[in-house]
């Protein structure tokens, strides 16, 4: 086997690798999703914020979004969508704004982005051991 030969296989392991981890945390999104609809729909606590208009816009500083983040955060699960935030928001607030207020959790080490956001495919982030709401 020559080297350039090892490179392109050990190249394609590592892509092959990317997309079964990539298929993998799919589908523990979808379960965990599941998860949450079965406990939501038992009739947990925060059944209204999961049955209002997550469409609806609030305004307001950025202060007081970073703390209905937050509050949010600790009633979400270790990981989690952003459509999984804004659900739990009760509201769907500025895109930017969100993603600001996210940026910030993760820059401040509450948060691990597991996954970007593509297209129609929504972000998956990690809670950390520093952030406010339970890990897990």
């Amino acid at each position: 086997m020559t080297r350039e030969e090892y490179e392109r296989e050990r190249q394609r392991l590592e892509d092959q690798l990317r997309a079964d981890v990539e298929l993998l945390q799919t589908a523990h999104q979808a379960r965990l999703r599941a998860l949450e609809a079965v406990w939501r729909s038992s009739g947990s606590p925060t059944e209204g914020a999961a049955q209002s208009n997550p469409r609806r816009r609030e305004r307001g500083g950025e202060g007081e979004l970073d703390d209905k983040v937050e509050a949010a955060l600790e009633r979400l699960p270790r990981e989690f969508s952003s459509r999984d935030l804004r659900r739990e928001l009760g509201f769907s607030p500025n895109r930017s704004s969100l993603h600001r207020a996210l940026r910030r959790l993760e820059e401040n080490g509450a948060l691990a982005v597991l996954q970007f956001g593509t297209g129609r495919r929504p972000a998956l982030y990690r809670k950390t051991e520093r952030s406010n709401g339970s890990p897990g």
